[in-house]
């Protein structure tokens, strides 16, 4: 593993974690309740302008200054997130110092960390490139099994490449039905780069 992915993983690894954290003691039937709530929520646009980035969530998106030891290779990161129950939103966007990103070693480290979280041999996934008007965008999504919690856990991930930034957006859930699956899909696909 070379130097930039091993750094990559150590961000994108805080993200994931948290995302598919369910709140302890919650059965399956309290996290199917959980969800039909969600889903009852309206979703708002929302706009986070020193991202440049405008989504629908359901709720006012928390920010965090992430805080970069390794200011030589990364200078700077900032991250915006909503989480309700097992379900949450992660925007993200780093700076490089000196290179460019490469999407190739961005997304070895999402996979990376995803498997690294999932029940072995769990992880199924697909993705597919994106033309976004001139930046590398690659999305990935799938279900993996975590910990002991029989449902499967779903994602949605994007990574755009822009210059010296990489920006990436992941929603992950606890995968209750089709209600569920398509209220994260619809917030997934709003979130788009503004004001560039």
């Amino acid at each position: 593993m070379n130097r930039k992915l091993l750094i990559l993983t150590l961000f994108i690894f805080g993200l994931v974690l948290v995302a598919v954290v369910a709140r302890r003691g919650v059965g399956e039937a309290g996290l199917k309740k959980q969800n039909e709530n969600l889903v009852k929520k309206e979703l708002k646009l929302y706009k986070l302008n020193d991202l440049g980035i405008e989504l629908l969530s359901p709720g006012e998106l928390i920010k965090h200054d992430l805080k970069i030891k390794k200011v030589e290779i990364i200078k700077q990161g900032i991250m915006y997130d909503y989480s309700e129950g097992a379900f949450r939103i992660s925007v993200a966007r780093f700076e490089y110092a000196k290179d460019n990103p490469d999407i190739d070693v961005i997304e070895n480290a999402l996979l990376l960390q995803f498997k690294n979280v999932s029940n072995k041999e769990t992880l199924k996934y697909q993705k597919k490139d994106l033309d976004e008007g001139g930046v590398k965008a690659r999305v990935i999504y799938g279900t993996m099994g975590y910990k002991k919690l029989k449902l499967p856990v779903g994602f949605f991930a994007k990574i755009i490449t822009k210059d010296k930034y990489f920006y990436q957006f992941i929603i992950t859930y606890v995968d209750t039905g089709e209600d569920i699956k398509e209220y994260s899909k619809k917030i997934f696909e709003s979130i788009k780069l503004v004001n560039e």
